[in-house]
This record gives C-alpha cells, sequence and structure tokens, in this order.
C-alpha cells in the first residue's frame, strides 16, 4: 500500500504545477509481448524503468489490424466499432469513433497528427486530425514524427510501424525466430531516433508528455487472424518520468495431480460403460472439459470424439488436433450434411492444458484453454450430432481412426448444460467436488487419478466407469503441476484511449460507452491548481473507511456533475453522475488503499486522492 500511495502522492505533487498536457502513442504492428523483451530493444524496454506496464495485457479476437487498431484508437470493443476484418466492412466510427475526434471536439485549436505505414488506419479510422500522413516504409515514420516534433506543436500524435508485422508473416510471430527479433530490434532504433527528437523539444521541460507504446495483437509462427492467447497477448505501457515502475502481471494459481494415464499412440483409448447419456440430438446443450500434456503427435489424433472422424460433416463432435498442424487443438462438430469448426492454441509445449468447449445448440461453440475464452462460432444450423457410436478418449467413435493420442490426459468432464465462462475459468486449475455450481448438471467426471490398473473410475453422481482398451496402463507418478494465468486485471488494448483521454484532461462522457481503464491517473489539473474547481467538491472523510460522502455547495443544486473514482492501478471503481448536492458511497467492499476521484461541472475539472484505511 506505502508504494501504490507513493504512486499517487509523485501524480499529486505533479499537480501543482501547470503543465502542458501531451500524448505520443507508439504502435509497433504485430509485435509480440515475449519477443519484444528477447530483442534488442533498448529504447522500449527503457520506457519500463518509469512506467505502469504490462507484458499479459490482452485483446480480442479476431486478431486482425483493423478489429485491433480500431478497439486501441475508438476505446471500444469490436462489438461497437464494428471492424471485424481488414475490409473494414461493417465498420461504425460514427458513434465510436477514433478519441481524436473527442479531443478536437474538447479543444479545436489543440494539434492532433496520425503517422501511419499502414494507410487503412489513416483512411478508415482516423476522422478529425490537423495531419494525416500515410507512408510506405517504417523509416519514414521515424522521419515525419521527428518533423512534427520538431516543427509543430502536437497535443497528441500516432504513429504506426509495420515493419514487425511484415516479418512476422515472412518468417513467423516467435521470439524463436530471428529474424523477427532483427526485425523489431530495427523498430527499436527508429523508436530511439524519435524519443530523442521529443527530448529534444525546445519547451520539453515544460510539457507533460505521456508515452504509450503498445501493439494490435500477437502471433504464432502460422500468423494471426485466430483466437489463440499467443495471437490476443499485447504489452501495454505508459511512460512518465515521474513513474516508478509499476507492472501489472496476470496471476497464477497451480493444480499438482498425484498421477496421470499415459496413452501410448499406438491403440490405447478409454471406453465408458454407458455412451447414452452422451446422445445431444439436436437440441441439448453441453459442455466438454479435459487436460493433457504432450509433445508430439502423429495426425489428427482424436482427444475426445463421438463421431467417425473421417469428415468433419459427419454427426458428432470431436476435440483434436487440426490435421495440417499437430501443435494446436480444434473442435468440431457436424450432423451429417453441416459442420462447424474452431481451432484453439497452442499445447504441445509438454505443460499441462485445459481445455474446455461449450456446446449452446441455438447459440454459440465456445473455446477455451487454461480458463481463458478463446472465440466462439455459431452452431444453431447444426442439427441431429447423433450418429450412434460411443463416446471415447484417445480415439474417435469408430475405434479404428488410423491416429492416436500419444501423452498423458486427465480430469475429462462432461456437462449436460452450457458452462458459464466464470465457472471454467473458476476449475480450469481445480478438481469438482458437490460444491460445483453445476454439479447436478455432470454426466460423468473421470479425474484419471486412479495410479493403477485398467478401470477409471467417474467421481461424479453418475458412476459412468471407464475401461482402458489396447496396451496395459502406464501410470505417470507427479506428472507435473499445471499452471492457469487468470487476466482479469491485467490491461486491455482498450486502455490506450481512454488513458490518452484522461492525460489530456478530456472528460469522459458516459455515453461514449468506452471500454477501456485507465492505466495511469495523469491529469495534472488537481485542487491546488485549480482552486475555484476546488471549492465545489469535498470528500469525507478522507482518509475513509466504511463510507464515502462527497458533497457539493447549495449553487450547484441542479446542475449536472460526473464523478469518477479509478483505484491505484487505474481501474474505475466507481462511476457517478448527480444533479443533488450530496453523494454518500458504501465502500466497505473497496480494498484498503489509494484511490483518485476527479470530477467534472460547468466544464471545471477537480481531482482529489482519497484513502481508504
Amino acid at each position: 500500500m506505502k508504494q501504490l500511495c507513493l504512486f499517487f502522492f509523485l501524480f499529486f505533487g505533479l499537480g501543482l504545477n501547470a503543465q502542458d498536457n501531451k500524448v505520443l502513442i507508439i504502435g509497433i504492428d504485430g509485435c509480440r509481448p515475449d519477443a519484444m523483451m528477447a530483442a534488442e530493444a533498448p529504447h522500449l524496454q527503457g520506457l519500463l524503468q518509469h512506467a505502469v506496464y504490462s507484458l499479459d495485457a490482452l485483446t480480442h479476437a479476431p486478431t486482425w489490424s483493423a478489429t485491433g487498431w480500431s478497439s486501441m484508437l475508438t476505446g471500444t470493443w469490436e462489438d461497437k466499432h464494428g471492424a471485424l476484418e481488414n475490409s473494414f466492412a461493417n465498420a461504425n466510427y460514427i458513434d465510436y469513433p477514433h478519441f481524436f475526434d473527442r479531443v478536437e471536439a474538447f479543444h479545436p485549436e489543440w494539434e492532433t497528427y496520425s503517422v501511419c505505414h499502414w494507410a487503412p488506419i489513416n483512411d478508415r479510422i482516423v476522422n478529425a486530425c490537423d495531419g494525416k500522413f500515410n507512408v510506405t516504409t517504417d523509416a519514414a515514420v521515424r522521419d515525419k514524427a521527428v518533423q512534427l516534433l520538431i516543427n509543430e506543436n502536437p497535443t497528441a500524435l500516432f504513429l504506426h510501424l509495420d515493419d514487425v508485422d511484415h516479418a512476422g508473416h515472412q518468417y513467423g510471430f516467435s521470439p524463436e525466430v530471428p529474424e523477427y527479433l532483427q526485425s523489431i530490434a530495427a523498430t527499436d532504433e527508429y523508436v530511439g531516433d524519435i524519443l530523442q527528437a521529443l527530448r529534444l523539444r525546445p519547451n520539453y521541460g515544460q510539457e507533460n508528455w505521456l508515452i504509450l507504446a503498445s501493439t494490435d495483437h500477437g502471433g504464432t509462427p502460422a500468423g494471426h487472424g485466430g483466437s489463440s492467447l499467443e495471437e490476443r497477448n499485447i504489452f501495454v505501457i505508459a511512460h512518465h518520468p515521474a513513474l516508478p515502475p509499476v507492472e501489472i502481471s496476470k496471476s497464477v494459481t497451480a493444480f499438482q495431480p498425484a498421477t496421470g494415464l499415459a496413452f501410448d499412440g499406438a491403440g490405447q483409448y478409454l471406453l465408458p460403460s454407458d455412451s447414452s447419456p452422451f446422445r445431444f440430438g439436436d437440441t441439448v446443450d453441453f459442455s466438454v472439459e479435459l487436460r493433457l500434456k504432450y509433445e508430439e503427435l502423429e495426425g489428427d489424433a482424436a482427444f475426445v470424439s463421438n463421431k467417425d472422424w473421417n469428415s468433419g460433416l459427419n454427426p458428432g463432435f470431436v476435440l483434436s488436433t487440426p490435421f495440417s498442424d499437430q501443435s494446436r487443438w480444434k473442435v468440431n462438430i457436424g450432423d451429417g450434411s453441416q459442420r462447424a469448426d474452431l481451432n484453439g492454441g497452442l499445447v504441445n509445449d509438454g505443460d499441462w492444458h485445459h481445455l474446455a468447449v461449450t456446446f449452446d445448440r441455438d447459440g454459440a461453440m465456445s473455446l477455451y484453454q487454461d480458463g481463458e475464452f478463446l472465440g466462439s462460432t455459431d452452431i444453431s444450423q447444426i442439427e441431429n450430432i447423433d450418429a450412434g457410436l460411443p463416446l471415447v478418449i484417445g480415439q474417435d467413435g469408430t475405434l479404428g481412426y488410423p491416429f492416436w493420442f500419444n501423452g498423458l490426459m486427465g480430469e475429462v468432464r462432461i456437462w449436460r448444460k452450457v458452462l458459464a465462462p466464470e465457472t471454467v475459468r473458476r476449475y480450469a486449475c481445480s478438481s469438482v467436488d458437490s460444491t460445483h455450481p453445476d454439479y447436478g448438471s455432470l454426466l460423468a467426471y473421470w479425474p484419471l487419478d486412479e495410479g493403477s490398473g485398467s478401470i477409471v473410475e467417474d467421481a461424479g453422481p453418475a458412476g459412468i466407469s471407464c475401461s482402458l482398451q489396447g496396451a496395459p496402463p502406464v501410470w505417470a507418478d507427479n506428472p507435473g503441476a499445471m499452471r492457469c494465468g487468470d487476466y482479469d486485471d491485467t490491461p486491455r488494448i482498450t486502455d490506450i484511449a481512454a488513458t490518452a483521454l484522461q492525460h489530456l484532461c478530456v472528460p469522459i462522457d458516459p455515453a461514449w460507452e468506452l471500454d477501456g481503464s485507465i492505466l495511469a491517473n495523469l491529469c495534472m489539473l488537481t485542487a491546488a491548481e485549480e482552486p475555484s474547481a476546488a471549492a465545489w467538491i469535498r470528500p469525507s472523510p478522507n482518509p475513509f473507511r466504511d463510507m464515502l460522502s462527497i458533497d457539493f455547495p447549495p449553487g450547484a443544486n441542479g446542475m449536472e456533475k460526473q464523478i469518477l473514482i479509478f483505484d491505484a492501478r487505474g481501474k474505475k471503481q466507481a462511476s457517478l453522475h448527480t444533479a443533488g448536492t450530496r453523494i454518500e458511497l458504501d465502500t466497505r467492499s473497496w480494498p484498503a488503499g489509494c484511490y483518485w476521484l476527479q470530477a467534472w461541472h460547468g466544464g471545471q475539472p477537480a481531482s482529489v486522492m482519497l484513502i481508504r484505511l
């Protein structure tokens, strides 16, 4: 708590001096966070020394450039801005515009500039702007940025660099690819030139620059556009010279199985004593979960299936690998004439992974990996999926598909309902018992923890045992821990626009429906700087415990006032509107620590630091 309070006091002290707030956003297309840290990138890595940052930030699928840059620059998700593909079909920048529109509306005299290697950003997303410049190389982005910083007076400057994405498409998006790392190193040199030009500005000492750096998506050796964690994982940096380094990381929990059943990849599978509960027809919702651990497979071996996997059109479902890529996993469902497919992320790294699929028969099939949602696709047109074949673990329903699973498996669960995302995440790294919220819908639960023998017992209420077919069983003792990352509190790509607006002290109207949170509370207009503004707001007590009151003078009665309260990491704690003279908040559920209250009334801003004991 002391460190976080120090962070707030730094900014409270900065607010005593009126400064010229400005924002530089450096966007590096297709730059994986782990690759940025592995590359020779002293300038980007140097920003972390004074920053709120995360290497565990996320964007949404689909991980196309149009989607990512639209989410970053509008501060809203794809369900609002509508850019789901690089054609920008159905994009809606009227209701959800680039944050430059908000800046220009608030202060038309402020100068805004956008310099892009990928022209569609300027051509499609940017609207209100004092200067849009499309160039054909990253070196030209650098040159134009330096020219603007030296000769103009930008309040907000956005830069798009594209060479890293080009290298990823040519050689693979991976920290193991030398050419990809070399491209990041070259881009970092351009970033260094841009930062040098910024710091050489004649009035730099009187200006208050926030530097935001991020990317639109990650990638895999095969590319991007999908929903895997490697594609959705991004970095977000909010750099300011007065900031101590504050890294926001995912939290990690571990599950340590005592043993695991090792399938030999040459004819072993588990067959339930009764498969009738797993006939889902054309209307029954269901969910499938399992854990697995492997390094190499031959062909698209089935993990769990009740279909003839010779064709994806055949009735039934299967969790397997794609035929062309045994490093990843996929799900297929078919009814004989129609099919639906979704690909998941990397799973052949020798670590345990939790895979989950939910089948909403009149809605979507949704994928989760290690508790994190990957994506979904419509399956409402899929009809009867029953082929009269058994449910099988480690093989398809015919018991004779030519490829076999070779690795460890455990915690296989079949449910007669669509599990909620929170439930999937909560139990990805734990076992199941009768306290599970959906225990009554559990059709079968095979932990695969017997440690000996060929019979696998059902730990759920149905008591459907499985028998191992093929070679004698091999049980692996202490097969390693599974680790699950919780990304709930890590930043999102939409935080960039929200943080930029915050730093420029542009009041964020709830009607804008921004989805981003504030990475750092950097609007420097404080009570000490604006005494007239301070007179109209008084929080008490401060420090506070269970209740917090916010009072306004009688003269403000009937006038609309907006109040935002953020926690120490910039996450919105409360958003309030009132026309009255008092707000009372029940704060018993708030963690102890520092908070930042910001309010707007009649165009006047005020900022107050709060402390909950």
